[in-house]
């Protein structure tokens, strides 16, 4: 029902009454169905503001969690890049060998900066004293700096034998 329609039938005498009241209600529910729609988007606006806002001091937070890490890493590293000086400084690339016995078996713990070749030297000092190799495995840190344990057993000559190794392979 449009306006015009309104008017028009509001001239109408004998039913005038009736259709005022029908069409002023018509017309009072439509604003208010613009207004709960209005209302319903201003509430999805409010609860859009609401996660857009809690989403952004999230970030803040996590930013200050991002930067508090990662003075805390440098400050770490800055402490472990003392160690690398001292070691790279050295002679020898091989810092230092740990040797355990038993019953024919020998573990070594062998820790050394990384270089070409030196991997191949290792065990080829192993192969020269016939020690054979079962077991090896290696670590290496951010700096280079690399843990080599290896787990051989020894022939005739146990003693001799593991010292012989060991001085050979603190000589590199």
């Amino acid at each position: 029902m449009k306006f015009g329609d309104c008017e028009r039938i509001l001239q109408d005498s004998t039913l005038g009454l009736f259709y005022f009241n029908y069409v002023s209600k018509a017309l009072k529910s439509r604003p208010c169905e613009n207004i709960s729609k209005h209302s319903t988007t201003l509430i999805d606006f409010a609860t859009r503001e609401k996660i857009v806002a809690e989403s952004t001091s999230s970030i803040k937070r996590l930013e200050g969690e991002v930067l508090r890490l990662e003075n805390l890493k440098k400050s770490l590293l800055g402490e472990l890049v003392v160690y690398k000086p001292a070691l790279s400084q050295c002679r020898n690339r091989v810092s230092y060998v740990n040797v355990t016995v038993s019953k024919g078996l020998a573990f070594f713990g062998i820790q050394f900066q990384l270089s070409h070749g030196l991997m191949t030297k290792i065990f080829s000092v192993l192969d020269k004293h016939e020690a054979e190799v079962l077991a090896a495995n290696i670590s290496v840190s951010e700096h280079q700096l690399a843990t080599l344990t290896i787990t051989v057993t020894i022939g005739n000559n146990e003693s001799n034998t593991i010292e012989n190794i060991r001085r050979e392979l603190l000589l590199f």
